[in-house]
Order: C-alpha cells, then sequence, then structure tokens
C-alpha cells in the first residue's frame, strides 16, 4: 500500500517532519562509534581505498548526531526542514515561510532575465528576505524557478516580486520560552515558520493561520529543531486576555 502524502500544512509537518526522540540503545551506541573511528588506523588501508575522505563523511555525521541527541535530551526534537520544498499545488509558490524574530515579513526577489535555460546557479538572480541559512535558501530552489518563469511568461522578463507578513501574536508562554532558549544560547539562531497566504506577485499578503513553528538552528551541522508551536491571536484579544480583570 502506498504511503498517503503529508497534507501540506502545519499539521502535515508535525505528522511526518519530526523525528522520534532516539532510545537510549541509540544513546548508548554513539559514543562506542566515537572510540572506535579515533582509533582507526588508517595506514592500514591502501590509497586506492580512499577512507580518509570516508572518515571526515563519518565524522560529520557522528557531529550531526551528537547534536541531535543532546537536543533531544533538552526536549527538543529533530525536524526535517525539506518540507520548506513544499509548493502550493496551482502557482507553484511556497507553502511555507521562514521569519526571523526581528521581522515579520518574507519575500523572495527574481532579478529579470533572458534566458530560457533556468539554471538557478548560472541564469537566475534571486534573493530571499530575511537572511536565512543557505541550506534553508536551497529548499525554495524550485519556488524561484516558477517565479523566474513567471517573469518570463507574464511580465516581460521584469524583476517580479512575491511577499507575504505574518499577523499575530505568541502566547507570553511561547514568548517566554523563546526568551529562555535565546538567553542560554542553545541555538545559533530561532526562526518562526507558518503556511504561506495566497500569493500575489509584486504586492504583500497576510497571514494569521494557526499552528506557526519555532524552530531553532544549529549552524555548524545545518539542522533544525522544533522549539514549539503555537496559535497566533491579535493584540487587542492578547491585550485583554492578559489584563482582563
Amino acid at each position: 500500500m502506498t504511503a498517503k502524502a503529508p497534507s501540506i500544512s502545519i499539521k502535515g509537518v508535525l505528522e511526518s517532519m519530526v523525528s522520534v526522540l532516539p532510545t537510549a540503545t541509540q544513546q548508548n551506541k554513539l559514543p562506542l562509534l566515537e572510540r572506535s573511528l579515533e582509533d582507526l588506523n588508517t595506514g592500514e588501508f591502501f590509497a586506492f581505498e580512499a577512507v580518509e575522505g570516508k572518515i571526515e563523511e563519518l565524522e560529520a555525521k557522528l557531529k550531526a548526531e551528537k547534536v541531535r541527541l543532546q537536543m533531544a535530551s533538552l526536549g527538543y526534537p529533530q525536524l526535517d526542514y525539506s518540507f520548506l520544498t513544499w509548493q502550493k499545488k496551482e502557482s507553484k509558490m511556497p507553502a511555507f515561510m521562514v521569519l526571523t524574530l526581528d521581522s515579520n515579513e518574507f519575500s523572495i526577489i527574481v532579478e529579470p532575465n533572458t534566458s530560457r535555460a533556468m539554471d538557478i546557479e548560472n541564469d537566475v538572480i534571486w534573493s530571499i528576505e530575511p537572511d536565512l541559512p543557505e541550506a534553508v535558501q536551497w529548499q525554495y530552489e524550485n519556488s524561484i524557478l516558477a517565479i523566474a518563469r513567471l517573469s518570463n511568461r507574464d511580465y516581460d522578463d521584469e524583476e517580479i516580486s512575491v511577499t507575504a507578513q505574518f499577523q499575530g501574536v505568541m502566547p507570553s508562554e511561547v514568548r517566554t520560552e523563546v526568551r529562555r532558549v535565546l538567553e542560554a544560547e542553545i541555538f545559533d539562531d530561532i526562526f518562526v515558520i507558518c503556511e504561506a497566504p495566497k500569493w500575489v506577485v509584486n504586492k504583500t499578503g497576510r497571514t494569521s493561520l494557526r499552528d506557526p513553528l519555532v524552530v531553532g538552528w544549529d549552524e555548524e551541522t545545518d539542522q533544525m529543531f522544533l522549539i514549539a508551536s503555537f496559535d497566533p491571536t491579535t493584540l487587542e484579544k492578547y491585550v485583554q486576555d492578559q489584563f482582563a480583570l
């Protein structure tokens, strides 16, 4: 039986993209593998076996796994952020947008180009705001190409952009947790991910859809971890709830 595809929503992300917390057995195997790697004598291999490059890859995987276990022990499961590649069915625009704590706005800007080849590395000049880690930006590759094709087809190769803003306020308990994580310097950065509204070229859409995700980012291993999800509210309702007699 074919597995059911996850719904293109935050609910679908939480159901399918959050890793299961590691078992005690998995945690115990890691230091054993690490010690075995340290004791490995590379001199016993022939040069053609190219073990040094493979050892570097294994060391990188071990480092990533150590970070994953560390964050899991703190209650932050790993989040597979490949869901950022998901696109809206009709427009092929991004299904999700990533925000920083400094801005509620997300934009993709594509410069004009006359190439029909549409190679994203050589033919398409693009940028994303806010400034996101490179590994996160590249999740939007297919959406960027879709916008570039739209520019070629309907906008006479003009620069075009899609922009959206998040409209909502965190519950106080989530904000308190985010401040605690920031002060403890657990992550290198913190982002908010939410479902994107309907995109309109060269205009700003707005969304207050439920269940945005607050995520932490580990820069050295390019890993993302779930801190919280929340139901946003309006500032007016937040004030009423906080200061009601």
